[in-house]
């Protein structure tokens, strides 16, 4: 299983979740350590800088989102404000989804009936069913679960949970962020001021995305052509449910206002070229 944040020699990938980035981690990984073992065998021409100087890191961080998290434990998912001072000047790299799909995708892969950041009193209070709940209702636990999200400030109620974690793990001083978040600060593109380097690929082109990106760095058509032809990797826990059950989740209402709260998410996936 390839690690957390993974640092190249070309960029550091960032795993955003539930995007598909156990595919891109895996496959990126792969690519690294096959170059890497080649480059041992030639450490001559590396030293005389013949061959391109392959380097792979993996980081595992720790927990550090939500107020109620210790920083005891490691994630799947680190932050760029996380990252290594040394590294900072990386471009970096990572995958993202429609807002709506993703919400799906979170509800039934299930982590959030075991890791939830409120208190499970208070969740219970409002949530008697808990975790036995619909998706709809989900929404409404996510936007309490939110609440308790490391912001520095007290976030409006109609910024939805996915912004707010996009601002989490790729803005440079998350905090300064979440203190003057407003239209002003989003709309007029000023937000790109304290964003990295960075490119942003999508979980519904992954495979062609993350082939042009790797022949950007060098790697031979050949090298890469797996990234074309490989299906899916889903983590074990994951039980998806057909389009016709998925489907069942939405009501036109339902997705207008998951729209509405992600609408900065969407404004800055669209200056990336990214529209959904």
């Amino acid at each position: 299983m390839a690690g957390d944040m993974i640092i190249t020699n070309d960029f550091v990938l960032i795993n955003f979740p539930k995007t598909g980035s156990t595919f891109a981690r895996q496959i990126i990984t792969d690519l690294y350590l096959k170059k890497l073992k080649r480059n041992r065998i030639q450490k001559l021409a590396n030293m005389l800088g013949v061959r391109k100087n392959y380097f792979l890191r993996e980081l595992f961080l720790p927990k550090t989102e939500y107020l109620t998290e210790k920083g005891d434990q490691e994630d799947q998912h680190g932050r760029y404000v996380q990252m290594p001072e040394e590294f900072r000047q990386k471009p970096v790299l990572s995958v993202v989804r429609d807002p709506v799909v993703r919400n799906i995708s979170f509800y039934e892969f299930g982590w959030w009936k075991r890791y939830y950041a409120a208190p499970l009193e208070e969740i219970k209070k409002l949530f008697p069913t808990f975790p036995d709940i619909d998706f709809q209702t989900y929404l409404k636990f996510q936007k309490y679960n939110s609440r308790y999200r490391d912001t520095g400030t007290d976030i409006n109620d109609d910024i939805g949970e996915q912004t707010v974690q996009f601002i989490q793990y790729f803005f440079k001083r998350p905090r300064e962020v979440f203190a003057k978040l407003n239209d002003e600060y989003i709309y007029s593109g000023v937000y790109r001021q304290d964003l990295p380097d960075m490119t942003l690929l999508t979980t519904e082109t992954l495979n062609s995305d993350l082939y042009k990106y790797l022949l950007g760095c060098g790697f031979s058509r050949k090298e890469v052509g797996i990234v074309t032809t490989k299906g899916p990797v889903r983590p074990e826990q994951t039980k998806r449910k057909t389009e016709k059950e998925r489907s069942a989740y939405l009501t036109d209402d339902l997705i207008r206002t998951i729209r509405h709260s992600e609408r900065y998410l969407y404004r800055i996936y669209s200056d990336y070229g990214i529209v959904y």
